[in-house]
């Protein structure tokens, strides 16, 4: 059963004879006609939408992120969109080479580069309040 295999599911899709699922658990899992799970993709936040296209997987995050998977290297490829997603923004500065720097309720320091339209980096304020994320070197 879907269900007792990942606990809440947050999204499905159907493609390619294979159903497509999001859940609770962080993972994306596929399962084949006979509802048999044949792959496991852990992504780090709960997928709240997908769309399969050949190999890839567009997925939308709960934490605000967008990215692609890959169903061939069972890991996330590459982001399009990341965000500070709990809470509020309650520092902000500008750097000399115009890139901003942020940070909020979700214990994350990000750095955006406005020009490339994306996040750099990001890293973690207290590592014990939060997610094991690289720490940020902006110095």
């Amino acid at each position: 059963d879907v269900y007792k295999r990942q606990g809440s599911v947050f999204t499905m899709c159907w493609s390619d004879n294979k159903l497509f699922t999001g859940g609770a658990d962080y993972n994306i899992m596929i399962f084949d006609n006979s509802l048999k799970q044949i792959s496991k993709i852990p992504v780090g936040s709960g997928p709240r939408s997908l769309d399969v296209n050949d190999d890839t997987i567009l997925v939308g995050l709960r934490n605000g992120s967008i990215c692609y998977v890959s169903q061939s290297q069972k890991q996330i490829s590459q982001y399009l969109m990341k965000s500070h997603h709990d809470g509020e923004i309650w520092g902000l500065d500008i750097t000399e080479d115009g890139d901003v720097i942020t940070t909020g309720d979700d214990n994350k320091v990000m750095l955006w580069s406005p020009k490339e339209r994306k996040n750099k980096d990001t890293g973690v304020i207290n590592e014990k309040a939060g997610p094991k994320i690289k720490y940020l070197s902006l110095i």
